[in-house]
């Protein structure tokens, strides 16, 4: 996963939903999506869950839900609601537009 993540353009959107057990695995990849997506799951216990939303290069912009245990993760698992746009000009694609709110625990963008 972190070689695939190092690939990635910069301002590539990826989207990451979890069940059950990631964390032994996205261990390889913490400082990447820290460091270029601004994603910080290291807290994520064994069967906790994450979601997440996020543009390579801009880490400001992510969204991310956490469900840190496994008891947290089967009442109320991560979750994210988003809205991706481009703002497309003359000459193409400028980026994303990026919207966020709170809406009954809800991160939109």
């Amino acid at each position: 996963m972190r070689d695939y993540l190092n690939r990635l353009d910069r301002g590539s959107v990826i989207v990451a939903v979890t069940a059950d057990e990631a964390s032994n695995h996205i261990r390889t990849a913490d400082s990447v999506l820290r460091q270029q997506f601004g994603v910080q799951v290291r807290d994520v216990r064994y069967r906790g869950s994450f979601a997440f939303v996020a543009q390579k290069g801009y880490p400001d912009k992510t969204v991310l839900s956490k469900a840190v245990t496994e008891t947290e993760s089967h009442s109320a698992p991560a979750h994210v609601v988003a809205i991706v746009t481009t703002d497309r000009g003359k000459h193409g694609p400028r980026g994303l537009l990026v919207r966020r709110r709170i809406v009954q625990n809800t991160l939109l963008m």
